[in-house]
């Protein structure tokens, strides 16, 4: 699915403030062409004023390593300021 198709589908189930395969560094929302050291996040979903949840979407047997959890923590809680933060993988078959 595209980027924009996919932000409909999550819009049309309730999330509405989110970000979908969008890149992060230094805690900025980047565009385009990523850096060395970027984060690009599947999705992230804004909840209320104290909470982000961080959806990173794994398929075959792709794994999720503590240093990426760790780097997507750390770009969320700089772009947002909040202190409330949960990684979660998603294991698609």
């Amino acid at each position: 699915l595209k980027t924009a198709q996919i932000e409909k589908e999550l819009r049309a189930r309730g999330m509405q403030e989110i970000h979908v395969e969008r890149g992060f560094l230094g805690g900025e929302l980047k565009r385009g062409f990523l850096k060395s050291g970027s984060s690009r996040i599947d999705v992230v979903e804004k909840i209320g004023d104290d909470s982000v949840c961080i959806y990173d979407f794994k398929t075959g047997g792709a794994t999720f390593p503590d240093r990426v959890r760790e780097r997507y923590l750390r770009e969320m809680a700089m772009y947002y300021g909040v202190r409330n933060i949960y990684v979660l993988p998603v294991y698609v078959p």
